[in-house]
């Protein structure tokens, strides 16, 4: 499995790196998937009152990367309780895909050791 990634402030780049894996970073578009893959991605509000980051929301919008997505991994900020990682819900129920994982700021071991374990399964 793929593994895509958007980090604004850096701290999902901070945790992917702790995964020691392979990934795609999601910067410039495009960048087109043509295989499953497993979404990393913060959250914060944008602009136009969003949780899920601008980039993110194109980056899916491209070719099929919409149809290759399998699951979403999803940082947030617990001080914003009832927002904390709402990209990650957001995104799930609008692809129809499970949120395998939630963690604050670029994560703990434990953090990186579960989705370690969602990874190889």
């Amino acid at each position: 499995m793929q593994l895509v990634f958007y980090s604004r402030f850096g701290n999902v780049k901070k945790f992917i790196q702790k995964l020691n894996q392979n990934a795609f970073q999601i910067n410039d578009l495009p960048l087109i998937i043509n295989s499953g893959y497993i979404l990393f991605t913060p959250t914060y509000r944008e602009k136009n009152g969003s949780y899920v980051p601008y980039l993110v929301n194109e980056f899916l919008k491209l070719e099929k990367n919409w149809f290759f997505l399998r699951g979403i991994i999803a940082s947030g900020d617990s001080n914003f309780i009832s927002t904390f990682c709402k990209a990650g819900y957001v995104l799930s129920q609008r692809y129809k895909v499970p949120l395998y994982h939630t963690f604050e700021g670029p994560g703990n071991e434990k953090d990186i050791e579960k989705v370690k374990e969602i990874l190889n399964t």
